[in-house]
C-alpha cells in the first residue's frame, strides 16, 4: 500500500498544469518604458509595459473551472527587445502574463509600430492568440513625446490598447 501512495503522488507531482484559457476582450491602459530612451534614429531598444483594465468574456482557470467576466480587473505585464527601434517605426518581440482574477495567462509578444501606433500580436504560451491595437492615450502629450523623441529620447509613452482572442489564448 505504501508504494502504491508513493507512486501515485510522484505521478501526481510529474504531470503537468492545465493552463488557463481566456476568450473574449479587454481595455488596457499604462506605460510603456524604453530602455534606453526611444528616439528618431533605430538602434536597440528593451520595453517594459505594465497595462491594467478590465475584460469580458470566458475565463477557464486552470482546474477547469469556467467563469464569466464582465468588467473583471485585469493587469497585463509585457518585456520584449526591438533590434531597430525608433519613434516612426519598430518591431519587437518578448515575452508577458495576463493576470486575471481567476489565474493567469503567459504569452509570446509580437509588435509591429508605425509612428505610435503598435499593432501587437500575443501567442498563448500554450496555444490560441488575441491582437491588440494600442493607441496614443489622452493624457499622453503629443508635443513633449515628439520634442523627447528629438531630443535625448523617449523614456515612457502612454497607451490605450483593445485586445481581442482569436478565438481564445491559453497559457
Amino acid at each position: 500500500m505504501r508504494c502504491l501512495l508513493i507512486t501515485a503522488v510522484v505521478l501526481a507531482a510529474a504531470s503537468p498544469a492545465s493552463a488557463s484559457t481566456f476568450s473574449g476582450s479587454c481595455h488596457l491602459a499604462g506605460t510603456v518604458a524604453f530602455d534606453p530612451p526611444l528616439t528618431n534614429s533605430p538602434k536597440p531598444i528593451t520595453q517594459l509595459a505594465r497595462l491594467t483594465g478590465t475584460c469580458d468574456g470566458r475565463f477557464v482557470d486552470a482546474h477547469h473551472r469556467a467563469h464569466e467576466l464582465s468588467g473583471a480587473p485585469v493587469t497585463d505585464t509585457g518585456w520584449s527587445e526591438a533590434p531597430a527601434g525608433s519613434c516612426t517605426a519598430g518591431t519587437a518581440d518578448g515575452f508577458g502574463t495576463l493576470t486575471f482574477p481567476y489565474g493567469r495567462i503567459r504569452f509570446r509578444l509580437s509588435e509591429t509600430r508605425v509612428a505610435a501606433f503598435p499593432l501587437l500580436t500575443f501567442d498563448g504560451r500554450r496555444s490560441g492568440s488575441a491582437r491588440a491595437a494600442a493607441t496614443p492615450s489622452m493624457s499622453q502629450d503629443p508635443v513633449a513625446a515628439l520634442q523627447a523623441c528629438a531630443g535625448a529620447g523617449l523614456t515612457a509613452f502612454a497607451i490605450d490598447a483593445r485586445l481581442q482572442t482569436m478565438p481564445q489564448i491559453s497559457g
